[in-house]
């Protein structure tokens, strides 16, 4: 019973902690956090007992003409002959009316640590190449409007390539956990201009949880259970803090997160709530989010609220009479939702 009580001590003190800090974030950022992992953290590549696929799909400030559109595809599969997960990862985040682009692709790994019964250290990297691009065929210039004909404006083909970098580690046993990852870590630069500089500030996420067992000896069984979270991102002058619960009961999955988010004003904040359903069957968890913006009526419900899909297929090993999944030889406990 303390050990409980210290556990969940911690994960208040890391909530508060995070809430405190003031630094800032310029990476596209998913509602649903753990339905992408290998993006919060590098760690969880392998993180399931079978071949884990992931979809994503975010379209946030959906009453501006210039919404963020991302797509996200990953896969990771845990080795357990060499504790190792592996997986790959391919996205592409568009934003504005002026068809700025950024795809990236590149390979995770992880290594996984026992450290004592129940009781594991995971630390993982991640190496991806970046494409940016800027496409001008949106834009409207003065000539255009004046004379009615195409633009004269002569413009530079505005696009760069980059190495990116970035490193985790997470501890974890069967009903808690607390991770941290850093991104960009060798700070590449992102400028779309030959003669410019633009450094890709580092980003540092921290999050953590702690899992309530709504019956007994169901530890590896998220048909009932109860989650608390809280995550918090920053990189260079802004900073987004979320805390929230899910739940699973038969199949079924609902929570509610608070977002709050600035860029170091009260001016410029963005708070938000997000309420999220999804149905888990046969390996495939189907997930939908709605974040509801509010704090600041001048700026953000102008933009519109944000929409969020999550779908996650666990690609079964073969069956037996049971039809069930095969089971590692040794068994690891993953207290956090496993999309």
């Amino acid at each position: 019973m303390m050990k409980k009580i210290l556990q969940f001590s911690v994960l208040l003190f890391v909530v508060n902690l995070l809430a405190t800090l003031t630094v800032q974030a310029q990476d596209p950022l998913f509602s649903q956090f753990y339905a992408s992992p290998l993006s919060l953290n590098p760690a969880f590549a392998g993180t399931t007992n079978v071949p884990r696929v992931v979809n994503n799909f975010r379209n946030q400030f959906t009453n501006s003409q210039g919404r963020f559109i991302t797509y996200s595809l990953t896969a990771d599969y845990f080795i357990e002959n060499f504790n190792s997960g592996v997986g790959i990862t391919l996205q592409t985040d568009k934003q504005g009316v002026g068809g700025y682009r950024s795809t990236d692709a590149g390979l995770t790994y992880a290594y996984q640590l026992q450290i004592k019964k129940n009781k594991f250290f995971r630390m993982g990297i991640y190496g991806n190449y970046f494409r940016r691009d800027l496409n001008y065929s949106n834009l409207l210039f003065n000539d255009e409007i004046n004379s009615g004909r195409p633009s004269n404006e002569v413009l530079p083909n505005l696009q760069t390539g980059f190495f990116d970098l970035g490193l985790g580690g997470m501890y974890y046993e069967r009903n808690f956990w607390i991770g941290v990852s850093a991104r960009h870590l060798n700070q590449p630069d992102q400028s779309l201009l030959q003669d410019g500089t633009d450094r890709l500030p580092i980003r540092t996420t921290v999050h953590a949880g702690y899992k309530i067992f709504l019956q007994d000896n169901c530890f590896d069984d998220e048909s009932n259970a109860i989650g608390i979270l809280a995550n918090y991102n920053t990189q260079f002058t802004f900073r987004r803090f979320e805390f929230g619960t899910y739940v699973f009961f038969n199949r079924w999955l609902s929570g509610v997160f608070y977002q709050g988010s600035n860029s170091g004003t009260s001016k410029e904040r963005g708070d938000a709530f997000s309420v999220m359903a999804g149905y888990k069957l046969k390996g495939i968890t189907l997930s939908y989010s709605y974040d509801f913006a509010f704090n600041n009526p001048n700026r953000f419900p102008r933009l519109g609220n944000s929409h969020e899909i999550a779908i996650a297929y666990l690609v079964p090993f073969k069956a037996d009479k049971n039809n069930v999944y095969r089971k590692m030889k040794s068994k690891r406990y993953t207290p956090w939702p496993t999309f």
